[in-house]
């Protein structure tokens, strides 16, 4: 009777059989059911995945755009910088160039300087000896800091560039820059009074192209019995005069007199009475 049952019987919680399957198929149905929960899952799981990949590479794709548009932008401003400052070392050369020649060309022509102190003169004033010298004016090196008293950086790369920034500029000549020059005058000459000296000082004075007018000497002499004052005045042409603006003076001319003729007599001694005076 045993032999008509299974050996391997089931029992459920009532102690009576469950399944009259055999484990072979219930095993294999479970592991069925298994394999095909996982490919579920395993199938989800990679749909996920490549969504999300898909998702990935299109922002990506919108990030390398972005990303080359920027690029481009950085580019193009990049060369406008390098032309600009092209045109800016182009211009500081210019000016520099520009500084030079007005350095070698005269501001004040002598012409005009000459014709200004001339008719400034007074009456009974005359100019025996002029003289004019320029002088360099000194100016101060500019300051250079010392590199003890800067802060380090903590960064080795930036203390590279700024010891190749040192180097660079140590091995860059000095730009030389225009000399600057004071032209300094000396007026010698004689006068009837020390009051005319007075005057053509006081005159000299109010000229635009002159500054620092000093009366330096004044010492009597004689000239062919007359009894005369020779001074010596010194002065500075201005360094920022310009003669455009100049207003000369006019000197005053004495008008000439005029000089009536003799009368003039015929043959016989008669005065002849048709003559008249000169420029008539």
């Amino acid at each position: 009777m045993s032999k008509l049952w299974p050996t391997n019987t089931r029992f459920g919680k009532s102690g009576g059989a469950s399944t009259f399957l055999p484990d072979e198929y219930v095993k294999h149905k479970t592991e069925l059911r298994a394999n095909v929960v996982s490919l579920v899952l395993f199938a989800a799981v990679m749909t996920a995945v490549v969504g999300a990949f898909l998702v990935t590479h299109r922002q990506w794709n919108d990030v390398r755009e972005q990303h080359r548009v920027v690029t481009e932008e950085y580019d193009a401003e990049a060369q406008k910088i390098e032309q600009l400052k092209l045109l800016d070392k182009q211009r500081k050369e210019m000016i520099e160039k520009a500084e030079v020649a007005a350095a070698l060309l005269e501001k004040v022509p002598r012409s005009i300087l000459f014709a200004e102190i001339i008719n400034r003169m007074p009456d009974r004033l005359a100019i025996t000896e002029f003289n004019m010298q320029s002088k360099r004016i000194a100016e101060a090196p500019p300051k250079v800091q010392n590199p003890a008293n800067q802060p380090k950086s903590l960064s080795a790369q930036t203390n590279k560039q700024q010891a190749g920034a040192k180097n660079t500029g140590a091995n860059q000549p000095p730009t030389p820059k225009p000399a600057r020059l004071e032209f300094n005058i000396v007026i010698t000459g004689m006068a009837a009074t020390d009051a005319d000296i007075a005057d053509f000082q006081a005159s000299l004075k109010d000229s635009e192209l002159l500054r620092g007018v000093e009366w330096k000497e004044t010492k009597a002499t004689t000239v062919d019995d007359s009894n005369i004052r020779q001074f010596v005045i010194e002065a500075t042409i201005r360094p920022n005069a310009d003669t455009r603006n100049l207003s000369p003076i006019l000197a005053t001319r004495i008008k000439p007199h005029v000089v009536a003729k003799a009368p003039e007599k015929d043959s016989k001694g008669k005065t002849n009475t048709s003559a008249s005076a000169d420029g008539q």
